[in-house]
């Protein structure tokens, strides 16, 4: 059982301060890889390709392990196994020479180039945390290569790198195919490493040049080796060793292809980095030496069938198919040497461990293998299959070199859908289709066979019982397993709904219980369609009641933490009309006012009671209008009733009808008017009337109930008087704007004691001085005279009553009484008797 060492960096002071190399070997290359075990621990696994014709293995190997992020660092002791995990002894012989030509690890004469392989192992816990931990092994003494100058350090040096931060549980890729031994000068070879990931993460593949020191602190120096000058120029990545710039590595799939070109060992290094969601977790090497000697290999081709495929697909180079399907298929390895003897041999058992492959006709120039292969769910993602073949007819000097080829099997895996389950209800409850989460559903009544519906089911609650359901989800081609969901119906609550009233009118209240008495463990909720809970929301009956008519639903509903069940009763709500009248608050005295009532759009009868009126009419009419001549409020009374039984409510209202306000102008004497004299009108004021003069260019001035009038022009001016129940009354004023300086003389005169029209004199004449007003008869006899204006002529002369006829009158006088502004008027009136 292997060692337990508990990492406390405790730091090796003896090792640390010399160098951790292991004694000089003859080393060919190697590789370090490692596995997790669990518990923060790790199995470091270095194999050591030795080169026979070198000293023996040394049964030790020392780990440089360096914590990057801290810069702690320890030495592990690598012990070189007895048995391998596989139960074959340690050291076996890597050589690809024929069985009857003998290599240098069984006989040092012999010329044909073999190895050894040595596995060392120790078991490390890793307790601290970091995302570049730098673990490496050197041994001395690289074996001579052509490639690497002999002037540069000669360790062979494998390096290791774990993030055990974002990725506390991974195993290391490996390499499942034996290193290459030789190839043939001037022919084309293929290979790959057939590198395989246990835990299925991405895989990234580069060419390195072999790394000859390394030290072990932090940070850790790597030293590169030197390559020895050749034309074309060695180097990466198309020429680590001659080549003439045909080396190419296939960074997605490992797959290495090149044609050597000049004898002799060369060194070459290759690096797998592993992803996990994007994230570097960790990188192994592989050092390893390739003879390259002066032979002929006839070439081999390695083809896969396309019309052998089953339940799967060729893209592009690789072979899809989905997980828990049986993918089938077969590929033909051929040379065109018709007396070769092909033997076939691949890494399945690493790489894909379930398959079975047969091949038929071995030792053949055309071997055909055929794949049978049922990958799981953890065979998800890239698997790369790798087919060696090697022509073992073993002609002169015994190589036989091993081509080697890789067929890509990319498996799609389609995860179960997501459900929830159990899904629990009760009897009677009303449920919508299953749902689950994910692509292209497919739902089955059974774990197997039978058909898939695209339709979720709807499960039956008529029952107590419990049902399996099954659905599958499609993804890129790939169908999932059966996910089962189970539907669990528990006993519910119960119903028996009733309600006081079958119909009702709007408003009514109405009674709805649940004549059911078990219902206390369950919670209670009501609710009504279109209408209103008056009281009992949360308990076994209600009060409601409706505004709008028609057929209507009350439901309840009883829940628990299982479920939640309702039912439901209806009830027919009838309309009840509407009793209203748009009409004005307020009118006046003789106006007439609407009385427009509302119309309602079922059939409904109208009763009017509307004081000092008659309305007889029941049914519905737009419109009525009244006069009322007496003031004071009138009630207006309507009230309604529908034909389906339904009373309206009674609508009662009042206008209150008013007088019209005092409009009266009073103002100066029609005399005292004249052309641009100001004067003031004015009209009695009432309590918060309104004042509207007009026309307004009239106006010096107003306010409310009184006005400024300047006389510019002869007309009418209008006082509109409005009080606050918009009652109006209308008065006018009449302006004579003559100039000032003239007087009015009437045509004629009745003097016969009535009180109207009784005298002749001027009219307007009041501000003006008389100097004489003089009447004479059509004879020219004077009849009268007289300085008074205010006086006049009564129609006598010398106390006799003079006859009807026509009279001449003589007026002279001052203009508004100014000296120098003398006036003469002079014309003809009648006498009337």
């Amino acid at each position: 059982m292997p060692k337990l060492k508990l990492i406390t960096y405790i730091i090796f002071t003896l090792l640390l301060g010399t160098s951790y190399h292991a004694r000089a070997d003859h080393s060919a290359g190697g590789e370090l890889i490692y596995e997790y075990i669990g518990d923060s621990t790790y199995r470091f696994i270095f194999k050591f390709y030795r080169d026979c014709t070198g000293i023996e293995a040394s049964n030790i190997m020392y780990m440089c392990g360096v914590n990057n992020c801290s810069g702690t660092n320890f030495i592990s002791q690598l012990t070189k196994l007895k048995t391998l995990p596989n139960g074959d002894p340690n050291g076996r012989i890597i050589g690809n020479g024929c069985p009857n030509y003998l290599n240098t690890c069984q006989d040092p004469a012999a010329t044909l180039p073999a190895y050894e392989e040595w596995w060392y192992e120790d078991t490390i816990q890793i307790i601290d945390k970091c995302t570049d931990w730098v673990f490496s092994v050197a041994q001395s003494s690289r074996n001579t290569s052509a490639n690497i100058s002999a002037n540069a350090v000669d360790d062979l040096v494998l390096i290791a790198r774990i993030n055990n931060v974002d990725a506390t549980n991974n195993s290391s890729a490996y390499f499942s195919v034996p290193p290459v031994t030789f190839t043939c000068i001037n022919t084309l070879y293929r290979y790959n490493n057939g590198v395989i990931d246990p835990d299925g993460d991405s895989l990234a593949f580069f060419a390195q040049t072999p790394i000859v020191n390394a030290t072990c602190t932090k940070p850790v120096v790597t030293t590169g080796a030197l390559y020895n000058g050749k034309n074309p120029p060695l180097g990466l990545p198309g020429n680590p060793f001659q080549t003439n710039n045909t080396y190419s590595l296939n960074q997605a799939n490992g797959n290495l292809s090149f044609v050597p070109g000049e004898l002799g060992p060369q060194t070459v290094s290759f690096k797998v980095e592993e992803y996990r969601n994007g994230k570097l977790i960790s990188t192994v090497m592989r050092d390893i030496q390739i003879r390259v000697m002066n032979c002929t290999t006839p070439p081999i081709t390695m083809e896969v069938d396309p019309n052998t495929i089953k339940d799967g697909k060729l893209v592009n180079g690789t072979i899809e198919a989905c997980a828990n399907d049986t993918l089938e298929f077969c590929f033909d390895v051929k040379t065109t040497d018709i007396t070769a003897k092909l033997a076939i041999s691949d890494n399945h058992s690493f790489s894909i461990p379930d398959a079975t492959i047969t091949y038929a006709n071995n030792a053949s120039n055309n071997v055909r293998g055929c794949i049978k292969w049922r990958p799981r769910t953890a065979d998800s993602g890239l698997n790369i299959l790798t087919i060696s073949a090697k022509d073992s007819t073993c002609r002169a000097p015994g190589v036989a070199v091993t081509q080697t080829f890789t067929i890509p099997l990319y498996i799609n895996y389609t995860p179960k859908p997501s459900v929830t389950t159990p899904q629990i209800f009760c009897e009677g409850q009303t449920v919508g289709p299953l749902t689950a989460n994910g692509s292209n559903l497919l739902w089955y009544q059974s774990a197997s066979g039978g058909f898939g519906d695209p339709n979720a089911p709807t499960p039956s609650t008529s029952a107590i019982a419990q049902t399996f359901y099954y659905v599958t989800q499609e993804v890129n081609g790939c169908t999932s397993d059966r996910q089962p969901l189970l539907v669990d119906v528990k006993q519910g609550p119960k119903f028996n709904l009733k309600r006081s009233e079958d119909s009702v009118c709007w408003y009514d209240d109405v009674l709805f219980y649940n004549d059911i008495s078990d219902t206390a463990l369950y919670t209670r909720s009501w609710t009504v369609d279109s209408g209103r809970i008056i009281t009992g929301n949360r308990t076994d009956s209600i009060i409601a009641d409706w505004s709008k008519s028609g057929l209507r639903t009350v439901i309840l509903t009883m829940a628990n933490s299982i479920c939640s069940v309702s039912d439901s009763i209806d009830i027919y709500v009838k309309p009840t009309p509407v009793s209203y009248v748009e009409m004005k608050k307020y009118g006046c005295l003789g106006e007439e006012i609407t009385l427009s009532p509302y119309k309602n759009d079922h059939p409904t009868n109208y009763y009017w009671s509307v004081d000092e009126q008659q309305i007889y009419d029941t049914s519905y009419v737009p419109t009525y209008k009244f006069k009322w001549n007496t003031l004071g409020k009138k009630r207006v009374t309507l009230y309604t009733e529908g034909k389906n039984g339904c009373k309206g409510n009674t609508y009662d209202t009042t206008i209150s009808i008013h007088d019209y306000p005092i409009a009266d102008i009073t103002g100066p004497d029609f005399n005292d008017i004249c052309y641009g004299k100001e004067f003031e009108l004015s009209s009695p004021e009432g309590l918060r009337y309104k004042y509207s003069w007009t026309p307004p260019l009239s106006y010096i001035g107003f306010d409310n109930n009184k006005a400024t009038v300047r006389a510019e022009q002869t007309g009418y001016l209008h006082l509109e008087v409005t009080n606050i129940w918009d009652c109006s009354s209308v008065d006018s004023f009449y302006i004579d704007a003559r100039p000032c300086c003239e007087v009015i003389m009437p045509d004629a005169f009745t003097p016969n004691q009535d009180g109207r029209n009784d005298t002749y004199k001027p009219l307007k004449a009041n501000n003006h001085s008389i100097i004489s007003f003089t009447i004479y008869n059509r004879w020219g006899q004077q009849v009268y005279q007289s300085r008074d204006i205010s006086k006049g002529w009564d129609g006598m002369f010398k106390n006799t009553p003079q006859s009807m006829d026509t009279y001449h009158y003589l007026l002279e006088y001052l203009c508004n009484g100014n000296e120098g502004q003398e006036r003469t008027e002079k014309g003809n009136f009648i006498l009337i008797r």
